[in-house]
């Protein structure tokens, strides 16, 4: 039953591909910086940062990668009419309830924005 299978794909979201969403939204919002504000590591010879082919940049993408990855295993197994959904690759991020701008925010009282 196609509730059964929407339940499935769900749960294994939850377990396997939440836990990266952190992740992965830090590694985008550190890229945006980047290149918004032109940050470049001291020492190197490149006048401002490449906002694809950066250390970070890749980083980012590879994160990226990684999650719509685990979206696909979970839709494989439990619910494979979703692997046709433009939406795959997105359901994580929604399901984790975290801000995607994490470059804004109250710092907590350990330093972190929450």
């Amino acid at each position: 039953d196609e509730e059964e299978q929407k339940a499935g794909f769900r749960e294994c979201l939850h377990s396997k591909c939440v836990p990266q969403v952190r992740n992965v939204l830090q590694l985008r919002s550190a890229n945006t910086l980047g290149t918004k504000f032109q940050v470049v590591t001291a020492g190197r010879a490149e006048t401002r940062p490449d906002p694809v082919n950066s250390d970070i940049a890749k980083q980012a993408a590879d994160a990226d990668a990684r999650l719509l990855e685990c979206e696909r295993q979970c839709a494989r197994r439990h619910w494979p009419d979703a692997l046709e959904q433009s939406w795959l690759g997105t359901v994580s991020v929604d399901m984790a309830d975290i801000a995607q701008d994490q470059t804004s925010g109250k710092r907590s009282i350990m330093g972190r924005f929450s």
